[in-house]
């Protein structure tokens, strides 16, 4: 079960009327699959709760919705990836990780709509997370840890979206030895797929930067360039800012202190 030759549990056909399916599924074919001691019980949670809370909400107004489920074990851990394939536009809202598990913040929410108690489940049992909203489809993907199997608290929460020309990144954890690797394949991906001129990092919740996520900038940074494109940085916080300006790249970038500062400064560049 490897990223070459992922296990399918669900395939670009129309979504399965209970999540129960799905999770039976995934249970049955994970069990031998997994190393001795994994959580699996956390990745049921994690399936059943993207499945109820995104997707099928996401795709059941369609008249023909469609969705691919994969999974597959790499150097990262234990990755989990849905994909789902229909024309309801579709927001995460990574905001909803602000309520926290038993908050009244999140008792409130849960009256009407289950979708930011489901987000609050996958956030606690998975340690990286990215929401990847493109032209022509939905990709999210889920990673658990097969070394560590406690919850690591430096953990990476991403959402990815794109309007026009632009790119929306927004970026919650660390970026660091354990987590660049996934924070790469992510942003090439995106790069690849929708290939936006301009990306706007909302950087309000990113607790640290290593320099090899700093290289990250930097490769992407050299693609958009010469093209007329660029990076804009908005929320970062002091520690932060201080990585990039220790080794001297922070001119490259955009600086601003809030997202309407950035949005602002980009309509103003492009007329």
């Amino acid at each position: 079960m490897t990223r070459e030759d992922p296990l399918v549990l669900h395939s670009d056909s129309l979504v399965p009327c209970r999540p129960r399916e799905l999770v039976s599924k995934a249970r049955k074919e994970l069990m031998s699959r997994l190393p001795n001691g994994f959580p699996l019980q956390d990745i049921l949670i994690a399936l059943e709760e993207a499945y109820s809370n995104i997707l099928k909400h996401s795709l059941l107004p369609q008249d023909r919705p469609s969705a691919r489920v994969t999974s597959w074990i790499d150097t990262l851990g234990f990755n989990l990836c849905l994909e789902e394939y229909g024309t309801a536009p579709l927001k995460c809202m990574m905001g909803d990780t602000r309520r926290k598990p038993g908050s009244e913040d999140l008792r409130n929410d849960v009256v009407a709509t289950g979708g930011s108690m489901g987000l609050v489940l996958i956030h606690e049992v998975m340690d990286m997370i990215c929401h990847d909203s493109g032209s022509q489809s939905r990709i999210h993907h889920f990673v658990k840890r097969t070394e560590r199997i406690s919850r690591m608290k430096e953990d990476l929460i991403m959402e990815m979206s794109k309007e026009k020309s632009l790119a929306h990144v927004a970026i919650q954890g660390c970026i660091n030895m354990d987590t660049v690797d996934f924070f790469s394949e992510r942003i090439e991906a995106f790069q690849n797929r929708e290939n936006p001129l301009y990306y706007l990092i909302d950087a309000q919740r990113l607790e640290y930067v290593s320099s090899a996520g700093i290289g990250i900038f930097i490769n992407l940074f050299d693609q958009l360039e010469p093209l007329g494109g660029m990076i804009l940085f908005a929320g970062l916080k002091p520690d932060v800012r201080r990585v990039f300006e220790l080794i001297g790249f922070m001119p490259l970038f955009g600086d601003f202190k809030n997202l309407e500062d950035a949005r602002t400064y980009l309509e103003n560049l492009k007329r």
